[in-house]
């Protein structure tokens, strides 16, 4: 972020502090945003349907060999290093350059392989680096739109709920707690005391002090994150319905060469729109003076090259999510790379690719505000990532059982299989990002997030590479198997909590500068203290 860059979002006109202007810029970045991967996501299915299991197949599994390893190794670094607004405008664009490619491989077959591997490379960049800048900005939104509501109580002469201790002891006992170079959270039931703004406590005060207080509806941590994450998710499958059902009238019209060419310009657009945005409410860590620093050397940017394995590495939270991570990236591989490929072309036909595409992403849109509802608490959640696992299991099961023939011979009732998987891929876009932010809010959440589509990326890869060798049925087990263990995963996860917290090292003084909430940092949910989960 550059200098005029951080006063715009620190000293200046301050735009984040009115919670419907953060609502109507998260709204506007999710379309922008939106629009650019649905036309990424789109391309790839229709490139692995129609340009060969091999151009397609390899292009694609590039695309995620790279991205896992950027989203475990660099996009931590590269999302400090640029900011969060730069990193979304420049990895959006590189990805038009991935879709880009595909057009290029429709007319030329001499600079077919070369674009696809080159595309997918620059691809696989671009998505990490692109989800893990969206992560943090996300969480940075969230936590203002916490602090608006808290904030008003504060300023406006509201007391404190009886149960909490003074700010300033909080915050202090609390920070004295950290030490991120370790990436250790230490402290004891009474230093993890912090004021209650939890959404029962602000709505008793606003019924206590109305007239006082403003008509801001009360929002904690669990209901903003779900909010915003609900957002997102509706917008993000939303579009991505519209531009799979338009890819499947462009498909009739023009063939390839007309859907990626329509495609390589929306997303150019969308791309481009991106920047207006305005960069995120300031953080605890201040982006480029991360990287260039007064304590010497490259210490903090090894740190954030360090983050995303160390955070995996402390703590069991991240691991247990990363299987239903994995689950997801199965289970969408195996939809568009067997179910589309080997089925669906079998039985209905190429021009009906975009259809069932539409149908799944459209089941996601319409099953992400019911999962937003039901995840405005943190059980909510958990129920939310246990039921997309279920739904990924079953269509494991019916796929082992069932015969490639017999699927064939079901038709339009292959729909069915779609549905289960639109659901649970609602899950993933919209509870699944939620969670993460519960377990690890503001900063945190940008290790969490590197690791989320590190996993993610890593079960793309290998399922686009081993499903190539695989019968229906060897797919079919292993999808139901790592949905079996992706609930087990979820289950414990929310038995623990996190037990690390991963980041640069900082001085408590400038933990507390950049305090911008005014209620304390972290609010990270509950830790384990000697085997039991103490809430914070």
């Amino acid at each position: 972020m550059d200098k005029k860059g951080e006063d715009e979002a620190g000293k200046g006109s301050k735009w984040y502090n009115d919670r419907g202007k953060l609502i109507h810029v998260w709204i506007y970045l999710s379309v922008c945003f939106s629009v650019t991967h649905a036309a990424e996501s789109t391309c790839i299915v229709i490139a692995t349907a129609t340009l060969g299991k091999q151009l397609g197949g390899i292009s694609t599994g590039v695309l995620f060999f790279v991205y896992s390893f950027t989203a475990l190794l660099g996009s931590t670094y590269l999302t400090y290093l640029a900011g969060p607004k730069w990193s979304i405008f420049t990895s959006l664009m590189l990805l038009v350059v991935y879709v880009g490619a595909f057009l290029i491989a429709t007319y030329s077959e001499e600079a077919a392989w070369p674009a696809a591997i080159i595309g997918g490379f620059l691809g696989g960049i671009a998505s990490a680096w692109l989800w893990t800048a969206q992560g943090l900005y996300f969480s940075r939104v969230a936590k203002q739109a916490v602090s608006i509501t808290a904030n008003q109580y504060v300023h406006k002469g509201s007391s404190l709920p009886e149960n909490s201790v003074s700010k300033s002891h909080s915050i202090d006992k609390k920070l004295e707690d950290i030490d991120l170079s370790e990436g250790k959270y230490r402290g004891s039931q009474t230093e993890l005391a912090a004021p209650d703004f939890t959404a029962d406590k602000l709505e008793e005060k606003n019924n206590n002090n109305s007239g006082k207080t403003g008509d801001l509806e009360p929002w904690d941590e669990a209901k903003a994150n779900s909010v915003l994450s609900g957002i997102f998710g509706g917008i993000y499958v939303s579009i991505e319905v519209v531009m799979k059902l338009l890819a499947s009238a462009l498909f009739l019209g023009g063939g390839t060469h007309l859907v990626f060419s329509v495609f390589t310009a929306a997303a150019s657009i969308a791309a481009i729109a991106t920047f207006w945005i305005p960069h995120p409410p300031p953080g605890i860590l201040n982006d480029k003076k991360t990287i260039s620093n007064s304590y010497g050397g490259n210490y903090r940017s090894l740190e954030l090259f360090k983050s995303t394995l160390r955070l995996f590495y402390n703590d069991a939270v991240v691991r247990y999510l990363a299987l239903f991570q994995i689950n997801f990236a199965v289970a969408l591989t195996f939809a568009d790379f067997h179910l589309n490929a080997a089925i669906v072309i079998e039985s209905l036909g190429e021009g009906s690719l975009g259809w069932l595409a539409g149908i799944l992403s459209f089941t996601a849109a319409v099953s992400s505000p019911i999962l937003s509802h039901i995840g405005v608490t943190r059980s909510g959640k958990r129920i939310g990532l246990i039921v997309g696992s279920i739904l990924f299991g079953i269509v494991g099961l019916v796929s082992s059982i069932a015969t490639e023939g017999q699927l064939i011979s079901m038709g339009w009732g292959i729909v069915i299989l779609y549905i289960m998987i639109g659901v649970g891929r609602g899950a993933f876009e919209t509870t699944n990002k939620a969670v993460l932010v519960d377990f690890y809010p503001g900063d945190l959440a940008t290790p969490a997030f590197s690791n989320n589509y590190a996993w993610s990326g890593f079960g793309f890869s290998f399922a686009f590479i081993l499903f190539a060798y695989m019968s229906q049925l060897a797919m079919g087990v292993v999808l139901l198997l790592i949905s079996l263990a992706s609930i087990g995963g979820v289950i414990r996860a929310y038995q623990l909590t996190p037990t690390s917290i991963v980041g640069p090292k900082r001085s408590i003084d400038e933990a507390k500068a950049d305090d911008v909430s005014n209620i304390g940092y972290p609010d990270i949910g509950s830790i384990e203290i000697g085997g039991k989960a103490v809430e914070v």
